[in-house]
């Protein structure tokens, strides 16, 4: 019993963590370190703990069937012998013990065969093994060292991203054609229409989207596939979906000290505390959540930042103090921040002003006070 309830946790572990993996599947793809410690650090070694908590329950399972043969088919003997033996008790006791343990044999294989129901969660584990092998044979190629590149800027280079055509049939849409640069160090808001494409953009730009055509350069050279993960390495994302780990998985130079301040510059120090690098709840109101993740975005230090409607669910006191304190803050930092919003009273904050109009982006002119 210890062996299958042992079992059963390192099961529920194992649902746990691939849910993790695929609902934040854009945030691993941005960090190789969390990445490495969702699939080598803990999935690896839970599902091994579970393979062998599967063999040795089936040992288990196998002698306890063994010995309740033995014991079964023994006792029949030895009744029989003790018939023979015994005048009084005679052939008829005898037959009478052996029709009982007959019919006893339907509820004693009953109960040794509740030993083999671990089975189904032997063949559950065998479909994440086959969901492991799947991801693993993504058609992205990860290199064995991950290096951020040095840059100046990023250009997409009249690129273009359609989406899967539906199974109606319906038109997909398409982003582009867009040809764009992106200097370091500056402040981009990116504005548009919902449904304009401005997500899809931030997905293609950081290497998550593939483009369809055209291409991504980076300081001139163009980004192969076998150059994806390094290059990604330049991004951090707050999506507006974006999942939200308890796990801090920060900047060689940050310690717990900054993550606590930077819990109090967002004011939720009185929400959640951090300890062993992990955030104590998550369970907070989603304005509260996004902030949660800003401060990992924070500690990350990536060179860009994507910000995808982030202030939308923010009270306006905290919202000003994001667009006229947080986000020149960060420049000043060295981040390179590309703000996708719709707080048009704020745009004069901004470097430059691109504008997302059904598929395709354009700069246009900053008006003081807009």
């Amino acid at each position: 019993t210890r062996v299958l309830l042992l079992g059963r946790k390192e099961d529920e572990l194992i649902r746990s963590q691939v849910t993790r993996l695929v609902d934040g599947a854009k945030e691993v793809k941005l960090n190789h370190i969390r990445r490495e410690n969702l699939v080598d650090r803990d999935l690896t070694a839970t599902s091994g703990r579970a393979n062998n908590r599967y063999i040795h329950s089936m040992h288990l399972y196998r002698s306890f069937d063994e010995i309740v043969k033995v014991f079964y088919f023994g006792f029949i003997i030895a009744t029989i012998a003790y018939g023979m033996s015994k005048p009084n008790f005679g052939l008829v006791g005898s037959g009478a013990v052996i029709i009982l343990l007959i019919y006893m044999q339907g509820p004693i294989q009953a109960i040794n065969f509740t030993w083999g129901r671990i089975l189904p969660a032997w063949l559950s584990l065998q479909k994440l093994r086959n969901l492991n092998r799947f991801l693993s044979s993504a058609q992205e190629m990860y290199t064995d060292k991950i290096e951020v590149p040095g840059w100046s800027e990023i250009r997409v280079a009249n690129a273009y991203y359609r989406y899967p055509v539906s199974e109606s049939g319906d038109q997909a849409f398409e982003l582009g054609p867009i040809d764009i640069t992106l200097k370091r160090g500056s402040v981009v808001y990116i504005t548009g229409a919902n449904g304009s494409g401005k997500t899809t953009f931030g997905k293609l730009i950081s290497g998550l989207y593939y483009a369809s055509r055209g291409s991504l350069l980076l300081d001139g050279k163009e980004i192969l596939q076998t150059d994806m993960q390094n290059y990604r390495e330049l991004f951090t994302i707050l999506f507006a979906d974006k999942y939200l780990f308890d796990e801090v998985i920060p900047s060689s130079d940050v310690s717990s000290d900054d993550v606590r301040e930077l819990l109090m510059d967002t004011d939720m120090d009185s929400k959640v505390t951090f300890s062993d690098w992990r955030f104590s709840t998550l369970e907070l109101s989603t304005g509260q959540r996004d902030r949660l993740a800003l401060v990992d975005a924070i500690t990350q230090r990536k060179p860009v930042i994507i910000f995808d409607e982030w202030a939308a669910n923010q009270d306006p006191k905290f919202r000003n103090r994001f667009y006229n304190e947080i986000l020149p803050n960060l420049k000043k930092g060295g981040h390179t921040l590309l703000v996708i919003s719709h707080d048009d009273r704020y745009y004069h904050l901004a470097d430059e002003l691109w504008v997302m109009d059904n598929g395709t982006l354009k700069t246009t002119e900053i008006r003081e006070g807009s």
